[in-house]
Protein backbone atom coordinates (compact mmCIF):
# COMPACT_ATOMS: atom_id res chain seq x y z
CA UNK A 1 0.00 0.00 0.00
CA UNK A 2 1.56 3.06 -0.87
CA UNK A 3 0.82 5.85 1.62
CA UNK A 4 0.22 9.79 1.09
CA UNK A 5 3.78 11.57 2.10
CA UNK A 6 2.32 14.81 2.12
CA UNK A 7 -0.62 14.09 4.60
CA UNK A 8 -0.85 15.59 7.46
CA UNK A 9 -1.48 12.37 9.10
CA UNK A 10 2.48 11.19 7.73
CA UNK A 11 4.06 14.53 9.09
CA UNK A 12 2.72 14.18 12.20
CA UNK A 13 3.66 9.85 12.79
CA UNK A 14 6.87 11.24 11.57
CA UNK A 15 7.08 13.84 14.29
CA UNK A 16 6.15 11.38 17.10
CA UNK A 17 8.99 9.17 16.13
CA UNK A 18 11.88 11.71 15.68
CA UNK A 19 10.40 12.89 19.17
CA UNK A 20 10.53 9.18 20.27
CA UNK A 21 13.87 9.15 18.71
CA UNK A 22 14.80 11.68 20.81
CA UNK A 23 14.16 10.76 23.96
CA UNK A 24 13.85 6.85 23.94
CA UNK A 25 16.95 4.75 23.84
CA UNK A 26 17.01 2.00 21.65
CA UNK A 27 19.17 -0.44 19.89
CA UNK A 28 20.14 0.17 15.84
CA UNK A 29 17.90 -2.63 15.16
CA UNK A 30 14.90 -1.17 16.86
CA UNK A 31 15.53 2.22 15.43
CA UNK A 32 15.32 0.85 12.00
CA UNK A 33 12.47 -1.31 12.62
CA UNK A 34 10.61 1.76 14.13
CA UNK A 35 11.55 3.56 11.41
CA UNK A 36 10.32 1.30 8.71
CA UNK A 37 6.76 0.58 10.17
CA UNK A 38 6.29 4.90 10.38
CA UNK A 39 7.46 4.88 6.71
CA UNK A 40 4.51 2.41 6.00
CA UNK A 41 2.03 5.07 7.10
CA UNK A 42 1.50 3.70 10.52
CA UNK A 43 1.67 5.87 14.17
CA UNK A 44 4.17 4.79 16.84
CA UNK A 45 1.53 4.05 19.00
CA UNK A 46 0.41 1.03 17.14
CA UNK A 47 2.01 -2.18 16.30
CA UNK A 48 1.66 -4.74 13.90
CA UNK A 49 1.18 -7.95 16.12
CA UNK A 50 -2.14 -6.40 18.30
CA UNK A 51 -0.31 -7.00 21.49
CA UNK A 52 -1.89 -5.54 24.18
CA UNK A 53 -0.70 -4.59 28.09
CA UNK A 54 -2.42 -5.59 31.20
CA UNK A 55 -5.62 -3.04 30.57
CA UNK A 56 -6.10 -4.33 27.63
CA UNK A 57 -4.42 -0.95 25.61
CA UNK A 58 -2.61 -1.39 22.77
CA UNK A 59 1.24 -1.42 23.37
CA UNK A 60 3.12 1.00 21.08
CA UNK A 61 5.29 -0.19 18.66
CA UNK A 62 8.92 -0.86 20.67
CA UNK A 63 6.99 -2.31 23.34
CA UNK A 64 5.44 -4.70 21.20
CA UNK A 65 8.92 -5.13 19.23
CA UNK A 66 10.96 -5.79 22.47
CA UNK A 67 8.39 -8.27 23.72
CA UNK A 68 8.08 -10.09 20.47
CA UNK A 69 11.82 -10.30 19.56
CA UNK A 70 12.28 -10.83 23.85
CA UNK A 71 14.53 -7.96 24.99
CA UNK A 72 15.01 -7.82 28.66
CA UNK A 73 17.81 -5.36 28.55
CA UNK A 74 19.46 -2.48 26.00
CA UNK A 75 20.22 0.54 26.30
CA UNK A 76 16.97 1.72 28.23
CA UNK A 77 18.28 -0.36 31.25
CA UNK A 78 20.21 1.81 33.27
CA UNK A 79 21.72 2.00 37.25
CA UNK A 80 18.76 0.33 39.24
CA UNK A 81 16.96 -0.35 36.16
CA UNK A 82 19.57 -2.98 35.34
CA UNK A 83 19.70 -4.48 38.78
CA UNK A 84 15.90 -4.40 38.90
CA UNK A 85 16.15 -6.82 35.38
CA UNK A 86 18.99 -8.92 36.82
CA UNK A 87 16.52 -9.83 40.16
CA UNK A 88 13.40 -10.43 37.25
CA UNK A 89 15.47 -12.86 35.38
CA UNK A 90 16.92 -14.38 38.67
CA UNK A 91 13.32 -15.34 39.93
CA UNK A 92 11.94 -16.12 36.42
CA UNK A 93 15.16 -18.33 35.79
CA UNK A 94 14.22 -20.14 39.63
CA UNK A 95 10.44 -19.92 39.10
CA UNK A 96 10.38 -22.10 35.77
CA UNK A 97 12.30 -24.57 37.71
CA UNK A 98 9.92 -24.50 41.21
CA UNK A 99 6.31 -26.08 41.04
CA UNK A 100 3.73 -23.40 41.56
CA UNK A 101 2.82 -23.87 44.73
CA UNK A 102 6.61 -23.27 46.21
CA UNK A 103 7.25 -19.81 47.61
CA UNK A 104 10.26 -17.66 46.19
CA UNK A 105 12.35 -15.99 48.73
CA UNK A 106 15.22 -13.60 47.33
CA UNK A 107 15.53 -12.07 50.35
CA UNK A 108 16.66 -8.25 50.38
CA UNK A 109 17.42 -6.34 47.08
CA UNK A 110 20.75 -4.94 47.58
CA UNK A 111 21.01 -1.41 46.32
CA UNK A 112 24.09 0.19 47.13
Amino acid sequence: MIHDKNSIDYHINKAELEDMEIYVPMTLRERTAIRSWVKRGNTIESNPWEYRDSSGELMNYLQAYRIRFGYIRGPWTTGMAKRCVHVLTIIMTIGTNLKKDVPINIGPINTG
